[in-house]
């Protein structure tokens, strides 16, 4: 019984930190998620905590917006760059919901 209530009070931690620090935490405090990265790389069993899994997320994300169509660069066209018409065909074999930002180039390569 003593078990299951500990297995129940570690579930419910996890769920809580993770609640606490989604994607949007982690996209608003770079340097948090930077050592959170650390971490989960660091130690294996840590990695698989859904924090992890946010803290990633959130690193996607400020990749994919650094690349994204609003670069600064004048009369940029990412489907002229071969990694990019590589990265949209992905994209675009993928459901619409999970296209993200390269969605908007199906069809268009």
């Amino acid at each position: 019984m003593h078990r299951l209530a500990l297995v129940m009070l570690l579930l419910t931690s996890a769920a809580a930190m993770a609640a606490e620090h989604d994607i949007p935490w982690f996209q608003a405090h770079p340097a948090e998620r930077g050592a959170w990265l650390r971490k989960c790389r660091d130690d294996m069993r840590l990695g698989q905590d859904p924090v992890c899994g946010n803290a990633q997320k959130a690193e996607d994300r400020e990749r994919a917006r650094k690349i994204a169509p609003s670069s600064p660069i004048p009369d940029f066209d990412p489907t002229e760059s071969p990694l990019m018409q590589r990265a949209i065909k992905s994209a675009c074999q993928r459901p619409p919901a999970e296209r993200g930002m390269l969605g908007q180039y199906c069809g268009r390569t």
